[in-house]
């Protein structure tokens, strides 16, 4: 009818996109992500610069987008890619990790993340305000 036999239906091969191929992807998907939050309970001192650099990811991209637009070539055109330095790339990954790392020991998170805290906090009080804590009552 669909012009798939019905024992194609049973396999589990690869972009085979059966019910047992999905069911097994599902399970490695699983089985990683069970090793991967072992290894970070570990290793939380080891991984602690990539979970820096994820407390401050809109942080980061705007710096990114600032430093990329002004180390550009003159003349190079607008949305070129900057090539003042080969290797680019590695110098933005280890200055994110060593950036974001010491912004987080010292203050936390990000700036443009407090920022839109900050704002959305303020917007959502304004919508559903927070119950304020009940006072005590003086003896009656």
């Amino acid at each position: 009818m669909f012009g798939v036999e019905a024992e194609e239906l049973l396999l589990a091969d690869p972009h085979s996109d059966t019910t047992f191929e999905l069911l097994g992807n599902t399970g490695t998907a699983l089985v990683v992500l069970g090793l991967c939050l072992f290894a970070a309970d570990r290793a939380r001192h080891l991984l602690y610069p990539l979970a820096s650099v994820g407390t401050m990811t809109l942080t980061l991209y705007s710096g990114h987008i600032a430093v990329m637009w002004l180390t550009e070539p003159l003349g190079s055109g607008y949305g070129g890619i900057s090539d003042v330095l080969t290797h680019d790339a590695e110098i933005y990954v280890i200055a994110a990790l060593l950036l974001s790392s010491l912004w987080r020991y010292r203050f936390g998170s990000g700036p443009l993340e407090r920022m839109l805290t900050r704002a959305a906090n303020g917007i959502s009080d304004r919508v559903v305000p927070r119950p304020r804590a009940p006072t005590e009552s003086v003896g009656v």
